[in-house]
C-alpha cells in the first residue's frame, strides 16, 4: 500500500511541476498535498516511523484549505476585489507548514526536555501506534483527536455549502439531459469530497477508540495499523 502510494505521489507531484501553464491557487495546494503525503508513504515503506504528526497536521489543515479554495472559486469567480494583489494561496501554504513546523518544534522540544519523549510511537512488537509516558505526550494525544474534528467539521461544512450553491444553480444553454447528467457529476464529487475529508477522521476514531473494543492482536492490527 505504501509503495503504491509513493509512486503515485511521485506522478502526481511530476505532473503538477511540469504543467505548461500557470499553476492555479487549488493546482498549488494539491501539490503541496503531495509532498506531504510522499514523506508520509515513503515513510512507511522505508520504516514505520512517528509520521502522526504530519499526518493530522499538515494534511487536515490543507483539506479546509482546498475546500476554501472550492467555495472561494464558486461564491467569488472574479475574485475579492481587496486581495486581489494578495497570493492567497500562497500564504495559505506558508501558514500551514508554518504550524506543522512549529507543532513539530514543540514535540521536540519535549523530547530535549524530558527524558520520557513527547511523540506517538510505532510499537513493532504489539503493531499499534502508542504515546510515550510523559506529560508533554499526553497533551498532545489529548489535543490531536480534536484538531482533526474540527477541521474536518469545518471541510466538510464548506462542502455541504458548496454543493447546496451548485445544485440551486439554474443550468443555462443546455438541455434537461445534459442538465441532469452534470448534476450527477456534481453529486458524485460531493460525495468523494466528503469521504476524503473524513478519512483522517475515522483513522482518528479508529486508533483512539475502535481498537479498545477488542483485545485480540489481529483486531488492533487492522483498526490502527493498517486504518
Amino acid at each position: 500500500i505504501s509503495l503504491f502510494g509513493t509512486l503515485c505521489d511521485i506522478y502526481l507531484f511530476y505532473k503538477f511541476v511540469n504543467r505548461k501553464s500557470k499553476q492555479s491557487g487549488f493546482q498549488k495546494l494539491c501539490t503541496v498535498k503531495t509532498i506531504s503525503n510522499f514523506i508520509i508513504c515513503s515513510a512507511f515503506l522505508l520504516w514505520v516511523v512517528p509520521v502522526t504528526s504530519l499526518s493530522l497536521t499538515l494534511n487536515s489543515l490543507l483539506a479546509v484549505c482546498l475546500s476554501c479554495n472550492r467555495c472561494y472559486v464558486l461564491f467569488f469567480p472574479f475574485g475579492i476585489f481587496l486581495l486581489r494583489k494578495i497570493p492567497v494561496t500562497n500564504v495559505a501554504i506558508g501558514f500551514c507548514v508554518s504550524f506543522m513546523t512549529a507543532w513539530g518544534l514543540f514535540s521536540t522540544r519535549g523530547d530535549l526536555t524530558n527524558p520520557n519523549g513527547c511523540a506517538s510511537i510505532y510499537d513493532p512488537n504489539i503493531f499499534i501506534w502508542r504515546g510515550e509516558i510523559s506529560e508533554c505526550s499526553d497533551i498532545l494525544m489529548f489535543y490531536i483527536p480534536r484538531f482533526v474534528f474540527s477541521t474536518t467539521f469545518i471541510t466538510n461544512s464548506l462542502n455541504v455549502l458548496t454543493i447546496v450553491r451548485l445544485l440551486m444553480e439554474k443550468m443555462v444553454g443546455m438541455n434537461i439531459e445534459e442538465s441532469k447528467r452534470r448534476r450527477k457529476r456534481w453529486m458524485i464529487m460531493f460525495v468523494q469530497s466528503m469521504l476524503q475529508d473524513c478519512l483522517q477522521l475515522i483513522d482518528i476514531i479508529n486508533s483512539y477508540y475502535i481498537w479498545k473494543l477488542n483485545e485480540d492482536l489481529w483486531f488492533q492490527f487492522l483498526s490502527v495499523t493498517l486504518s
